[in-house]
């Protein structure tokens, strides 16, 4: 709010946000980090342990990071209400809002569920699913409101931007491996080691065909929002050493860790399918379905009779609806900020 005379002139919060967008940035940025430390923390836990508490130690990891997301998403739109400011919120905010209040909604769901259903040690029960794509709904709406700020506030593109595209599309796949952390994750059930997936009866097919359309509609994503060639390689890259932080936090502590899968060679596919086609959108299905090709024979299920033909097609299949949306979303999130896929 600033005061010329007798004149109050009231800054709308799109604007108020724009202007402090770096710092809010990197605030979000490091709770996004402190939440993924927290959820491998959590899973391992559970996977050691077996039932924790409200308040065990990796949940205060995962709360700090979600009330830090709150506390800077909430705050200046209190502020700028009680002052009498413009409610008008961009959508990045909006979403990662939504995302946030999500994530701490599941808490109590999941208590509740605890309390109705018993004991589960499923990722895919009802509040852990909420959670963990409220996570992502977050990670998308940093996103976006990072191509509106840029949009906004930068007159021109810098390295730099390109390298936080980067990190979101690398965090956005650890959040993906989260939701199949089932299938990395081993432990102890009826005196044998096996991965907790098999103990659960998930058909084995669904981690080569889930990680194919999800991971591919990532790295799509990530190579149109960014300015250089090998976008999808260097988000894969960057989730890599994502996974290897994770691996060294849960050995220093003493859990189990999950198995690393190796992404990288079905980005480079993808990366150069893209380079050749240019930014058309036969480049982007094309490419999708050769990387979720690779990524399938990659990744193949872990346990289970299952071919890597039949892992290749599950992934490659799933790869190509994954390649059109996240053309789609790419193209759209840079928009925001100024510039177009040519």
């Amino acid at each position: 709010m600033e005061t010329a005379g007798r004149l109050t002139v009231r800054r709308p919060l799109s604007e108020v946000l724009f202007y402090r967008g770096g710092p809010v940035i990197a605030g979000l940025v490091l709770a996004g980090f402190l939440r993924l430390a927290g959820v491998y923390w959590d899973i391992a836990w559970h996977i050691d342990l077996t039932r924790d508490t409200f308040f065990s130690p990796p949940h205060l990891l995962i709360y700090s990071g979600v009330l830090l997301t709150l506390t800077i998403v909430v705050y200046p739109v209190v502020r700028t209400w009680l002052q009498g400011g413009s409610p008008v919120v961009p959508v990045g905010w909006r979403l990662l809002g939504l995302g946030a209040a999500t994530i701490i909604l599941a808490a109590p769901f999941d208590e509740l569920w605890h309390r109705l259903y018993g004991v589960d040690v499923t990722i895919w029960s009802p509040p852990h699913l909420t959670g963990i794509l409220a996570g992502l709904l977050a990670l998308l709406g940093l996103a976006v409101f990072t191509a509106e700020w840029a949009g906004a506030r930068l007159p021109s593109r810098p390295w730099w931007l390109n390298l936080l595209f980067v990190h979101y599309g690398g965090a956005a796949l650890a959040g993906i491996t989260v939701v199949l952390a089932e299938y990395e994750f081993r432990a102890r059930f009826a005196g044998r080691q096996i991965y907790a997936a098999e103990f659960h009866g998930f058909d084995p097919l669904l981690y080569p065909a889930v990680f194919g359309g999800l991971g591919v509609l990532t790295m799509v994503a990530v190579s149109r929002l960014i300015s250089f060639p090998g976008g999808a390689t260097a988000a894969a890259v960057w989730f890599t050493v994502l996974r290897l932080l994770v691996w060294a936090e849960l050995a220093a502590l003493g859990r189990t860790a999950p198995d690393l899968p190796l992404i990288v060679p079905a980005a480079v596919v993808l990366d150069a399918v893209l380079y050749f086609t240019g930014g058309r959108l036969f480049g982007a299905l094309a490419g999708g379905a050769a990387a979720g090709a690779v990524l399938g024979y990659f990744v193949q299920p872990p346990y289970g009779a299952v071919s890597p033909t039949s892992s290749v097609l599950a992934a490659a299949a799933a790869a190509v609806f994954g390649a059109l949306v996240g053309d789609g979303l790419g193209r759209s999130i840079r928009s925001l900020s100024g510039q177009k896929v040519v």
